[in-house]
């Protein structure tokens, strides 16, 4: 989990409690069209999956897969060995179709889904952005 400032330290699985043991501090109506822009401006977000791999990458199979997908810009691969696929309508932090996204996008919001998963990364990340903006 990254640093940020006042994250939510607790490591949360929806399926062990009913309720997590600590408050939400963002509420699913913070998260507009501006708070989208402000965290797609950053390396981690919902524009972005990742590809797992069956196991861990040697240097070699890093190296390989690295020279295969350097030239193709909406893949590529973080220090840990996860290849990143980016959206391909993600430019320059924001959405070149916003307007006509499909619905699966409209419908997306970090908050109800951090609730419902437990992935408190991007959630921590959109609260520090929240705070810096406040």
């Amino acid at each position: 989990m990254n640093n940020y400032d006042n994250p939510v330290q607790a490591e949360w699985h929806p399926n062990e409690w009913v309720t997590p043991p600590f408050e939400w501090e963002l509420k699913e109506s913070d998260i507009d069209s501006e708070m989208c822009k402000k965290c797609t401006a950053t390396d981690l977000h919902c524009c972005q999956q990742a590809i797992f791999l069956a196991g861990p990458l040697n240097p070699r199979l890093y190296e390989l897969i690295s020279t295969m997908i350097e030239n193709i810009p909406e893949l590529h691969i973080r220090d840990n060995g996860e290849i990143i696929l980016t959206c391909s309508h993600l430019k320059k932090g924001q959405c070149d179709i916003y307007e006509t996204r499909p619905q699966i996008c409209k419908d997306f919001n970090c908050v109800a889904h951090t609730k419902v998963q437990g992935h408190l990364e991007i959630y921590n990340k959109v609260l520090k952005i929240k705070k810096e903006n406040s």
